[in-house]
């Protein structure tokens, strides 16, 4: 590993009460962006402290058996330990944590469906609204693709998207992939809806020029919203067979459950990892 690898990390949040939900898919995925992206996998993971009283074991058993989980070339798994239970003090921790460590992403697993609700995990839900770092998150459905394979970016082309954009650009940048733009034209008359593409084409193309000028070549797809953004941006990846889907997405505060409807529904039903970058980052 280059020296240049040494100082970049992919912080992977683990729960050691769910260590079998890390499918060998999730390990594949981080192998492949470690060693495309040249980073360091550091496993992390949090316990309370009432949770490590609880246990007969001290930190350095924990780490040791943790260990035994994760390929050999992934970092020593590192432990915090902080007093809350709460979810959202959970991720607070996690979050400075990445912030002070200068980490380049953060990989965290979606748990299943529940019932008839999206239901990320309290702590992954947490970290997603308030996270400053690119956060990758991985479901039940994801599946490992080409890291080559096409980046689907979800945007509304407004200045605002050109906060995440500047992040898209750099990711594509080490990963080689063909970048997509992807904008869903809300439903009105066909006059209306003409005038949209045309007035967001122009746009789009002012777009493209900057990324052809940052070494990146791109596409544009709009689509009419016959379904929900979600499902149209699901559809989507799924006819480009994409890799990536990056989502733009703000900080939120509490209560933290309020995660858009359209970000949470693309998390849990995508077959592709999901980057989450919030605007403010």
């Amino acid at each position: 590993m280059s020296n240049a690898a040494k100082n970049k990390i992919i912080l992977w949040a683990i729960d050691p009460d769910h260590l079998n939900d890390e499918t060998p898919t999730t390990l594949k995925i981080l192998r492949e962006w470690s060693q495309k992206l040249e980073c360091q996998v550091q496993p992390l993971s949090i316990f309370t402290e009432d949770k490590l009283q609880s246990l007969p074991l001290d930190t350095d058993t924990i780490t040791a058996n943790l260990r035994d989980y994760f390929p050999a070339e992934f970092n020593l798994p590192k432990i915090l330990v902080i007093r809350s239970s709460s979810r959202r003090k959970m991720a607070a921790r996690f979050n400075r944590y990445a912030v002070d460590l200068k980490a380049s992403y953060i990989f965290v697993r979606a748990r299943n469906l529940s019932g008839a609700f999206f239901h990320l995990g309290g702590f992954t839900e947490a970290l997603l609204a308030q996270t400053l770092v690119p956060t990758v998150v991985l479901n039940v459905n994801a599946q490992v693709k080409r890291f080559d394979a096409p980046i689907i970016f979800p945007t509304d082309f407004k200045r605002s998207s050109l906060i995440a954009m500047k992040l898209v650009i750099r990711f594509v940048q080490q990963s080689k992939s063909p970048l997509e733009l992807f904008n869903q034209i809300e439903h009105h008359s066909r006059s209306v809806m003409n005038e949209i593409k045309v007035q967001r084409g122009k746009t789009a193309k002012r777009w493209t020029r900057h990324l052809r000028s940052a070494g990146i070549e791109s596409s544009v797809h709009f689509s009419v919203d016959h379904n929900s953004l979600a499902e149209e941006i699901i559809q989507e990846a799924s006819r480009a067979r994409a890799g990536l889907i990056i989502m733009p997405s703000r900080p939120m505060s509490l209560p933290y459950s309020l995660i858009g409807s359209n970000v949470k529904k693309v998390l849990m039903l995508a077959k592709c990892p999901v980057m989450v970058i919030n605007r403010k980052v």
